[in-house]
């Protein structure tokens, strides 16, 4: 049962996501009398990605997103790939500090020391320092469920009960998560 609940919470978050970004960066939806788009509207449609990793200081993606009329949502994660959480975290806030109106970020938290006391409490102290820096909701990625391990060898889940504190705080604070937790086995 839990397990549902939290995957049509995590749904629902993304959804939420969307819509809050589309709120922060100010964007409008075009009126029913122009229904269809054509490539002379391109620079002048705001447009969203949802979903980028900008994770550098140089500012050449952001001026051609801003160039572009784009909106970033750049999404920090927990995946091994050269640049921990706390970089990515202080990219994104460099980047958005830089483009402000066109650049929202989401955080993550790290699985390492996973079922110790000291885990929830770093990942209570790591998650409240993101939302003081300005992020708008927090990624949960693959790692949890087909990377991460417990002591016993068995794949962290998502609906382990060991998060349920980290859900229920993200919940009552009303932060939307973003869950990216499986692939196709060739992955």
């Amino acid at each position: 049962m839990m397990g549902k609940f939290k995957n049509r919470i995590m749904f629902i978050s993304l959804v939420i996501i969307g819509i809050l970004l589309a709120g922060y960066v100010g964007i409008s939806c075009k009126n029913s009398e122009e229904e269809y788009l054509t490539e002379a509207d391109f620079e002048t449609m705001e447009k969203i990605d949802i979903h980028c990793h900008v994770n550098t200081k140089r500012p050449a993606f952001m001026e051609q997103a801003v160039a572009d009329n784009f909106r970033i949502l750049t999404i920090n994660t927990d995946a091994p790939i050269g640049v921990t959480i706390e970089e990515q975290r202080e990219l994104a806030v460099f980047q958005r500090e830089a483009f402000p109106n066109h650049l929202a970020f989401l955080t993550s938290f790290s699985m390492e020391g996973w079922g110790t006391a000291e885990w929830l409490d770093y990942t209570f102290a790591y998650l409240n320092e993101s939302f003081e820096m300005g992020t708008i909701g927090v990624k949960v990625w693959k790692n949890i469920g087909m990377v991460e391990q417990d002591q016993d060898g068995r794949f962290i889940m998502i609906d382990d009960p060991k998060f349920d504190p980290v859900f229920s705080y993200l919940e009552e604070i009303k932060i939307p998560v973003c869950g990216h937790l499986g692939e196709p086995r060739n992955c």
